[in-house]
């Protein structure tokens, strides 16, 4: 039983230590990648019989000084409740953390007229999006939790 007196590095092969190397690096590499994907967040813009204007974000991107207004989705319910914005061109970001795993947000102008519908899938825990809105009050809502509200004004 000479073999356990040898020190591990003698055990090794010099022929087996280069595609071990190979293989911890590229374990590195793929796990780095999947961390920095990001699921897909669907966002659809809905069609009514009113029809409201959304700028696309390729627009709304051209000003390197947008807002960004946060609400974050408690168990709860919206925090803030209500923001008031002087310019419809912002970037929206809400953040899931209500403990459900999926939340359907609907963003909808007041009066009824639904702007955008977005499903946030199961891990998938924020909402990113420019938007340039025209005047107006809307109302943000998660589709299972009605009671749940932010009202969003925009405009004097």
């Amino acid at each position: 039983m000479q073999i356990f007196r040898r020190p591990f590095s003698l055990m090794v092969s010099r022929k087996a230590v280069l595609p071990l190397i190979v293989l911890v690096i590229a374990s590195v590499a793929l796990a780095g990648r999947s961390m920095l994907s990001l699921p897909t967040v669907t966002s659809v813009p809905v069609s009514s019989s009113t029809h409201i204007s959304v700028q696309p974000s390729a627009v709304v991107a051209q000003s390197s000084q947008i807002r960004t207004e946060l609400i974050t989705i408690r168990p709860t319910g919206f925090d803030p409740t209500g923001i008031r914005l002087t310019d419809g061109q912002f970037r929206i970001a809400v953040d899931n953390k209500s403990g459900l795993d999926e939340v359907t947000l609907r963003l909808t102008r007041e009066g009824g007229a639904q702007v955008r519908e977005v499903r946030l899938p199961l891990g998938q825990l924020k909402w990113r999006e420019n938007l340039n809105l025209p005047d107006g009050r809307y109302a943000l809502t998660e589709a299972n939790h009605p009671a749940w509200l932010c009202h969003i004004i925009i405009g004097n």
